[in-house]
């Protein structure tokens, strides 16, 4: 005797891959029905109340988002893209149509001068998050790169300097030298031009009168 397999015994493409099937409990060995999308879980207020909480922690996340000075964009757009996808995932209608201004207005002081490139030569509304950061890894390498040369010239500089000291305090000790030097020569040539005054002259004794006898 054949069994008459109900139209729902299998899914259609549609539902292929995503929901489970099982036999009825009174043909176990039967073919097996598809069940049909299981609903979503219960909602109970626990639940619901840890998501709320959950939202309202990132939505305090992306409000006080900052990017430091030494942060690189790698760094910073990780964090942002975390916020973002978390949020994304409790929040369905959620956009993040905001997130490049957002981003843009994070970026530190020493980025303002390309913040407002960006803003005067893209459309912000249609410029994605992606275009963005792309666009300041560019900047960001040209910024790392030219601080490599200023780094450079002004160690330059510094041993440029210590050198010129060096040399100023050879030559200031040398001429401080030749300075004693000639000093203790004429203190030298004073003391014999003293002493020569003082020394008796020889006696000549054609020059002494004879006693007479």
């Amino acid at each position: 005797m054949k069994h008459s397999i109900p139209d729902n015994t299998f899914p259609t493409k549609r539902q292929k891959g995503k929901r489970q099937f099982t036999a009825p409990p009174d043909r176990p060995g039967g073919p097996q029905v598809y069940l049909g999308p299981p609903g979503p879980p219960p909602v109970t207020v626990g639940n619901s109340q840890v998501k709320d909480n959950k939202i309202d922690l990132l939505v305090q996340q992306y409000e006080q988002f900052v990017i430091s000075e030494d942060e690189s964009i790698d760094s910073a757009f990780f964090r942002f893209n975390t916020i973002i996808t978390s949020r994304k995932a409790l929040d369905e209608g959620y956009s993040s149509k905001n997130c490049v201004r957002k981003f843009l207005r994070a970026l530190h002081l020493k980025w303002r001068a390309k913040v407002t490139a960006i803003e005067e030569s893209k459309d912000l509304t249609s410029l994605s998050l992606d275009e963005l950061i792309g666009n300041l890894k560019v900047h960001e390498m040209i910024i790392k790169k030219d601080s490599k040369i200023v780094k450079a010239k002004g160690e330059m500089r510094s041993l440029a300097l210590k050198a010129k000291k060096e040399s100023s305090n050879e030559e200031g000790n040398s001429k401080s030298k030749d300075e004693e030097y000639a000093m203790a020569v004429r203190d030298f040539k004073k003391f014999f031009k003293r002493r020569g005054r003082f020394v008796r002259q020889p006696r000549n004794d054609k020059d002494v009168p004879k006693k007479p006898r």
